[in-house]
């Protein structure tokens, strides 16, 4: 049964192991100075929305949410900017650029269960599902900490720094793997993201235009993935866990994959170190593989650095869900419920 939302958009003054698409609610700033927030809904065709509930809160103040100022802003409100365009009822995003921002944690499907919970409020929606693991309980399936294994020291971990011990309430940062502490743990406070520098994905310019080496998609029937470069390797494989429908293979022009929905496209977060300020700076983005590209890009020539482009999960768990105009998420409707390892992630706080 497929279940069509629609949505609008209003202003207010103011500031997959592999395999498993994206939606959800955003507060925007208008990038040219003039700040002013957004709310919007970005909808899956097989995804009912609703509102969701935690278990934990806290009633101490929150860490101040230390943000790098690009030139065009004097200073940064909201998380969220519009992306840009929509396709089938979703909406693309993007996360203001930052060193960190505070967000909420999501109890995978078995925990949420356990608890009776199954609402969260106080968040956006869901800005990513962890990669079978779950920061609340301390589960990591033999997979994810396989994967996480392969990571070199150099390479990008999240990390999640609560307000008081147990809260589920924190902030979320970067780090390199090598810059982990003792009491650093994966699947406590630390998640993991499979990621491909941009270095190492095979794309070429000329004359204004970007094209894409693609090859068809492991993971998607019917669709294509970017590979990486030839002679190169990465741990995370071959090819990106991200896919457009198209049935040509080799150099496309990126603007042949400008689709979003839920087979065309999907999210990640980009990940790179300042040379200026040393900071690890991030941007989440959901959408299509040529907003992705292009967003990877962007920042490489504007930064002089080789981000990388991180994804958690893919597939069913790359829906994502939104919360209720009252911060409210609904988490029943949440892919592969069956599963009780899955479905944990964060939510970033309006």
């Amino acid at each position: 049964m497929s279940v069509y939302f629609s949505f609008k958009t209003i202003p207010i003054k103011g500031d997959f192991s592999g395999y498993r698409n994206l939606f959800t609610l955003h507060r925007l700033v208008d990038p040219i100075g003039k700040m002013r927030s957004v709310i919007f809904i970005h909808i899956l065709s097989f995804i009912l929305l609703s509102s969701c509930q935690s278990g934990a809160s806290s009633s101490n103040p929150a860490k101040e949410v230390v943000t790098v100022p690009l030139p065009e802003h004097d200073s940064i409100t909201s998380p969220l900017v519009l992306a840009g365009h929509s396709d089938a009822g979703q909406r693309g995003f993007k996360s203001i650029i930052t060193n960190r921002l505070k967000a909420k944690l999501i109890p995978s499907n078995g925990r949420r269960r356990e608890l009776g919970i199954t609402k969260i409020d106080g968040i956006f929606g869901v800005t990513h599902f962890f990669l079978d693991h779950d920061l609340t309980t301390g589960y990591v399936h033999r997979y994810t900490q396989n994967f996480f294994n392969k990571l070199t020291p150099d390479d990008f971990v999240m990390r999640f720094d609560r307000e008081t011990p147990g809260s589920d309430v924190g902030i979320i940062s970067y780090i390199r793997r090598g810059e982990m502490k003792t009491t650093d743990t994966l699947g406590r406070n630390i998640a993991f993201f499979r990621q491909w520098r941009l270095s190492d994905i095979d794309y070429r310019e000329g004359n204004g235009i970007i094209e894409m080496y693609m090859m068809p998609s492991v993971f998607a029937a019917g669709s294509v993935s970017p590979q990486i470069r030839k002679g190169r390797t990465n741990p995370s494989g071959p090819q990106l866990t991200i896919w457009s429908q198209y049935d040509h293979t080799g150099y496309i022009p990126l603007d042949k994959f400008s689709k979003l929905d839920q087979r065309n496209g999907g999210t990640v977060v980009i990940i790179w170190e300042d040379i200026t300020s040393h900071q690890i700076l991030f941007q989440d983005v959901h959408g299509s593989l040529s907003d992705i590209m292009q967003a990877a890009i962007s920042i490489s020539k504007q930064y002089h650095a080789d981000p990388v482009i991180a994804i958690s999960d893919a597939g069913p768990m790359a829906n994502k869900f939104l919360a209720d105009d009252k911060h409210i998420l609904d988490c029943t409707p949440f892919p592969l419920s069956g599963m009780d390892y899955a479905g944990a992630g964060f939510g970033y706080i309006p």
